[in-house]
């Protein structure tokens, strides 16, 4: 049980810092680059690429939620 709340714990701070920006960020097909690292641009207002109402930064913890999983 502890397991499963300390890999939620890492799983979040990996995907603030690098892996939402390598999943959404503006790259090439297959990996997207390093435009948003450690959330920068990520803010209330929304990205238009992805979710035109929906501001960045619930979409960043909404797509968090599949990364826990």
């Amino acid at each position: 049980m502890m397991q499963s709340f300390a890999l939620m714990a890492v799983i979040t701070v990996l995907w603030g810092l690098f892996s939402y920006s390598l999943s959404f960020g503006a790259g090439n097909s297959f990996i997207g680059g390093l435009h948003n690292i450690f959330l920068r641009g990520v803010g209330a207002s929304p990205d238009t690429d992805y979710a035109p109402t929906i501001p960045a930064q619930t979409f960043m913890v909404y797509q968090l939620m599949f990364a826990i999983t």
